[in-house]
């Protein structure tokens, strides 16, 4: 009779080794499946599950390790995100004021500076091109008032010099 509870003892520790191992597996592959996907949180969790089924385990202690480091690594790379958005944002609304007051030099030197942040950004580019239309059609206005001030003062003078001005010409 001993030994048949002896042997009751043994099957029913083997079945918890066998349900403990098998759980412990699930968890460590759940974690490394939440790894991949980069959602080490969840991985976090997974580990933590292992490890109550298996104290001190070394694979399960070093994957904890290793993502409590991903964890910290992805929450600097946030708050660096968050700083860049925010310096985006703030260059983005003193170009936009500068735009709006006309100020269309140092408007493109703050939309330059929010693609510093942002590489790329469309609304960015855009006013900067909008900005470079702008200037160019002020630039040929001026040229063309210039040219003709001179045509003008060419025209005067030539009728000066036709009429023996030569004080006015």
């Amino acid at each position: 009779k001993i030994t048949s509870i002896d042997n009751s003892i043994a099957a029913e520790n083997t079945i918890k080794l066998k349900n403990i191992e098998e759980g412990y597996k699930a968890a460590i592959g759940a974690a490394n499946t939440a790894i991949a996907q980069r959602s080490y949180t969840q991985a976090k969790d997974f580990l933590q599950k292992a490890l109550t089924l298996k104290p001190r385990d070394p694979y399960a202690t070093s994957k904890t390790n290793e993502v409590e480091g991903l964890i910290a690594e992805q929450q600097k790379q946030l708050e660096q995100n968050k700083q860049l958005v925010k310096q985006y944002n703030e260059a983005i609304a003193a170009a936009d004021k500068m735009y709006t007051d006309r100020d269309f030099v140092n408007s493109r030197i703050g939309f330059n500076k929010a693609l510093q942040y942002k590489p790329g950004d469309a609304y960015a580019n855009q006013k900067i091109l909008s900005i470079e239309n702008i200037l160019a059609a002020e630039s040929a206005n001026k040229q063309k008032k210039a040219d003709e001030a001179f045509a003008v003062a060419m025209n005067s003078g030539s009728n000066a010099l036709l009429a023996k001005n030569y004080t006015a010409a």
